[in-house]
């Protein structure tokens, strides 16, 4: 990706593992999924995130699919751009639940969410959380062999407490990014600004 003073990637994270650990394998888009839950999940912060509007979902038998770098849904409506149109509906967490009583092809939605790659698509991490991401993704990498008692007790501690502290390190990052600017407004980021590459999409389809 191009220079970012506010995001890296996760091939800023595969470069860190590839020089830390030789004799590891691992998938690109585990290392993609591991970051993202690192972002979501265990820092969660709003402020570094973005704030989609007018995410158009299909509907189909009455639930619409969510994105799956979302943090917060923020509304559901009909017509784009009129917030009069809003509609009422359960989350679930992967979908929306609509009314059986009503009749959808399409609504729209906003949310807040992790931030993707304008011009590839692929997700992005905040710059200061590249050390939780990259010791979460090794905590990850050697999860089975913790399970099978494959590595001692004391590596095992010790990738835990880095995991941890990286976690709670990135957590306590709470200024770096919150300039005049964010503090006035909003990053208000169009869904149709966004592609859609091969092998990387915001919206699940299916699940198993």
């Amino acid at each position: 990706m191009a220079h970012n003073s506010r995001y890296t990637d996760h091939y800023t994270v595969m470069a860190a593992i590839s020089r830390m650990i030789k004799n590891k394998p691992f998938q690109e888009q585990d290392i993609v999924e591991w970051c993202q839950f690192v972002e979501l999940d265990c820092i969660s912060k709003t402020s570094t995130m973005y704030t989609y509007i007018e995410v158009e979902l299909e509907v189909n038998n009455q639930r619409a699919f969510l994105p799956c770098n979302l943090h917060r849904l923020l509304d559901v409506y009909t017509i784009a751009e009129d917030y009069t149109s809003r509609v009422p509906y359960t989350n679930v967490g992967s979908f929306i639940s609509l009314d059986p009583d009503k009749s959808y092809d399409s609504v729209y939605i906003d949310y807040k969410g992790t931030p993707v790659d304008l011009d590839t698509g692929v997700p992005l991490i905040v710059r200061g959380h590249e050390d939780a991401c990259v010791a979460y993704c090794v905590w990850c990498m050697y999860l089975e062999d913790i399970y099978d008692d494959k590595v001692s007790v004391d590596t095992k501690n010790r990738i835990e407490k880095r995991k941890d502290d990286a976690i709670l390190a990135a957590k306590s990052k709470k200024w770096r990014y919150l300039d005049r600017e964010d503090a006035n407004k909003l990053m208000r980021i169009k869904f149709n600004m966004l592609p859609q590459p091969a092998g990387f999409k915001l919206i699940k389809t299916s699940y198993p």
